[in-house]
């Protein structure tokens, strides 16, 4: 049975010419920690590592981990995410050719010696392409984009690949970084990804890349040696095979396209309908699950996967987003007032969501119309999602609670 946890299209983006046609010269590096092991091949089923998948060649009978290295989030196996965020993002430099490629006749298997969770979360990401190091960019009310060269020791910038040459901005060490120009071209968003990121750049060409820390210039060169995933859609399934042998096949939907997918926070593996692909092979066409398949929810899921289920029974348009930037960390209180355009009383199918990319939080409801919460925040840019808002109208506003 797979269910998707949240049907959001990745919406193309217009393309500025000046952009291909300026080149000059780029580094990118991104900050992420995650435990990913090194690509290899294994041939011996007895030397699989246990809580790990593979894509299984049935032909040449060789098991290839699924892989990652460098992204803008930490993978937690014990707290799987399920829902879409475009904020997610995964880079890759020179270990491009380390994602295993799943054919017409492979298999996804996964293998342990602990105690089975059946909940298997395939989070698909879109391709966006090369690019300079950074993603998950934010708007500013100019139109202009920032973001955050701040380094926490041991803590994961969710904005800089470190293993390109853009983490040579880690030294500007300023929360809000402004880029407002690339290549000789004004950058707007027109050229920057629903994912945060620069496009269209031609792989490993030079851009000069000007830069803001307040109003003082930076002018870097910059190579576009990133490929870039980010977050497209998630699905769970409980499909699986038990093979009479140390591991069990997970089922992949027919209704899968040809796409870049996830398993269960640990790493990456290229799907393609057929036994080859070729750089014109689109990895990005939104999949098309039925509804009968994404309407059923697992009672006997944990409280993460409990949420997801509750999630993906809305239709789409009963989820409403907006987003906000706490500029300097505070304690605040977020209200939101809900006001019924069809005089139905419909409140308790309302849930309201801060969305952080540390944290998330739920909005306590105070009475049929007000929704509050109150707790502290740091600097960063949130979501503010409602769920299940229907023809509701709504109105919010966030207030910083002062030292007395």
């Amino acid at each position: 049975m797979i269910k998707r946890i949240l049907k959001v299209f990745i919406l193309s983006t217009a393309f500025i010419s000046c952009l291909t046609g300026c080149s000059l010269s780029r580094e990118s590096t991104v900050a992420t920690e995650t435990d990913a092991e090194e690509a290899t091949e294994i041939t011996d089923i007895n030397d699989l590592q246990s809580e790990h998948f593979y894509i299984y060649d049935n032909v040449k009978q060789i098991y290839h981990p699924v892989y990652m290295k460098n992204a803008s989030f930490k993978s937690d196996p014990e707290h799987l995410n399920t829902t879409q965020d475009n904020s997610r993002s995964i880079y890759f430099t020179d270990d491009w050719e380390d994602i295993p490629t799943y054919y017409e006749g492979n298999s996804l298997v996964y293998y342990t010696k602990n105690d089975l969770n059946e909940n298997f979360v395939l989070e698909r990401f879109k391709d966006e392409g090369y690019s300079i190091g950074i993603s998950n960019l934010q708007p500013l009310a100019s139109g202009r984009y920032f973001f955050n060269a701040h380094q926490e020791e041991d803590e994961l910038n969710p904005y800089i690949n470190p293993d390109s040459e853009a983490n040579q901005l880690f030294e500007l060490d300023h929360e809000q970084v402004i880029i407002d120009n690339i290549g000789g071209a004004t950058l707007r968003k027109g050229n920057v990804t629903d994912g945060g990121v620069i496009v269209p750049l031609k792989k490993n060409s030079t851009y000069a890349v000007d830069v803001y820390v307040g109003s003082t210039h930076h002018n870097y060169q910059l190579k576009a040696d990133t490929r870039i995933l980010t977050s497209m859609e998630v699905y769970q399934t409980t499909d699986y095979e038990l093979n009479k042998s140390r591991i069990l096949t997970i089922n992949i939907p027919d209704e899968f396209n040809n796409g870049y997918y996830m398993i269960n926070g640990q790493g990456v593996f290229r799907y393609v309908k057929g036994t080859s692909y070729t750089e014109r092979t689109d990895f990005n066409i939104p999949n098309d699950i039925p509804e009968e398949e994404t309407t059923e929810t697992n009672e006997a899921s944990n409280e993460a996967t409990t949420e997801a289920a509750v999630q993906q029974n809305i239709n789409s348009s009963y989820i409403k987003e907006e987003k906000f930037t706490i500029k300097k960390e505070c304690d605040c209180t977020i209200r939101c007032t809900i006001t019924n355009n069809d005089n139905s009383d419909n409140s308790d199918d309302l849930s309201i969501k801060v969305l952080g990319y540390k944290k998330s939080y739920t909005l306590n409801k105070i009475d049929n119309t007000t929704y509050e919460l109150t707790t502290h925040l740091e600097s960063d840019t949130y979501t503010l999602q409602f769920i299940g808002l229907g023809n509701r109208s709504y109105r919010y506003r966030i207030e910083e609670i002062k030292e007395q």
